[in-house]
């Protein structure tokens, strides 16, 4: 994993060619976590580069969320606060 400054819109990109995980240098350290989890997901699966249709980064972002949230922690949350973010209801659907 290396850091640089990336184009605007980028936050992270995986590059196959060196097995390489390049991150934004300006992310938060949150956004770090969240960000390398996802390109993790990309290396896994040998996605190829930037030519990925939504069907992978669906994936990529479902793979990083089941590696950054504990499903028993998420479960005890929603039993507290039920499906609501900053007073709006949000679909799961």
């Amino acid at each position: 994993m290396d850091e640089a400054q990336l184009q605007p819109g980028k936050q992270g990109l995986w590059v196959p060619r060196f097995n390489l995980i390049i991150l934004d240098e300006h992310l938060s350290p949150v956004q770090r976590r969240c960000v390398l989890a996802h390109e993790i997901s990309h290396a896994k699966h040998r996605d190829m580069g930037c030519r990925c249709d939504r069907w992978t980064e669906r994936r990529a972002d479902m793979e990083a969320s089941a590696l950054l949230i504990d499903p028993l922690e998420y479960a005890f949350a929603e039993s507290v606060w039920g499906r609501t973010c900053m007073g709006s209801r949000w679909s799961w659907v």
